[in-house]
C-alpha cells in the first residue's frame, strides 16, 4: 500500500502560511531565533564599546535559503555578522568589516558553522573577539 502524503497547506495550524510549517522550517526559525540574540547579546557590547551604533536587523524576504544580518554603523566603518542557511547543509555565521562609504566588498573577519546552536555561538564568540582586535589595529 503506497504512503499518501498530505499537502503542505493541509497540514499548516491556523493563522500560519503552510511554507512556515515545514519541520526544516521549523528548526530554522529555532537558529535565526538563536542567531539573533547571540549575536545581539555577544557583538552588541563589543562594537558599542568602540562606537558602534545599531544593529539594524535585516532579513531575506523568502522563507529559504535565510540571510539574517546584524549591521552595525560608525561614521567611517560598517560591521555586519550575518546568519546564512543554504541548500545542501552551506549553513554559515561570518561577520564582515567595510568602508561606511559603500565600498562593493568589506574584509571577512572571521566565519564558522552554524548547524547547531552551540556553534553560532562559538563562532560568534569566536568572530567577536577577532573583530575587536581588527578593528583595534585599524585605529
Amino acid at each position: 500500500m503506497k504512503a499518501s502524503r498530505t499537502p503542505l497547506a493541509a497540514s499548516a495550524p491556523p493563522g500560519r502560511p503552510a511554507e512556515l510549517s515545514s519541520p526544516v522550517l521549523a528548526c530554522v526559525d529555532v537558529r535565526v531565533r538563536a542567531f539573533t540574540a547571540e549575536a545581539v547579546n555577544t557583538m552588541g557590547p563589543v562594537l558599542a564599546e568602540l562606537g558602534f551604533t545599531g544593529p539594524e536587523i535585516l532579513r531575506s524576504p523568502r522563507p529559504y535559503p535565510v540571510n539574517v544580518t546584524l549591521r552595525y554603523r560608525r561614521e567611517t566603518t560598517v560591521v555586519e555578522t550575518t546568519l546564512a542557511l543554504g541548500y545542501g547543509g552551506q549553513e554559515h555565521v561570518y561577520t564582515t568589516v567595510a568602508p561606511a562609504t559603500g565600498a562593493a566588498r568589506g574584509t571577512e573577519v572571521g566565519r564558522g558553522t552554524a548547524h547547531t546552536g552551540p556553534r553560532i555561538r562559538r563562532a560568534l564568540d569566536h568572530q567577536s573577539r577577532v573583530t575587536r582586535a581588527f578593528l583595534m589595529a585599524r585605529r
